[in-house]
């Protein structure tokens, strides 16, 4: 009896356990998600650098940067915190 009761204990335990990890993930993943739109709505903005002209065309969220239309990577904050160009 008292090897069912443990048995049931730790199954307990690790249905918890599950629930608890599942959870966090679902959070974490609802946080990039977040994060993602921040950026996805700036891809095809047109953007000036020096003289130049350039669209945004693709985005880093690991390295918090942007990709412009001539292979260039800035940084997000550069885009994020100026108003874009009509």
């Amino acid at each position: 009896m008292k090897i069912l009761t443990a048995f049931l204990i730790m199954c307990g335990l690790i249905t918890a356990l599950v629930f608890m990890l599942s959870s966090m993930l679902s959070k974490a993943g609802d946080q990039i998600n977040r994060e993602s739109e921040k950026y996805k709505k700036h891809i095809g903005e047109k953007f000036i650098l020096d003289n130049d002209t350039l669209t945004i065309v693709d985005y880093s969220l690991l390295n918090e940067t942007f990709i412009l239309s001539n292979k260039t990577e800035v940084n997000s904050k550069l885009i994020l915190e100026t108003k874009p160009t009509e």
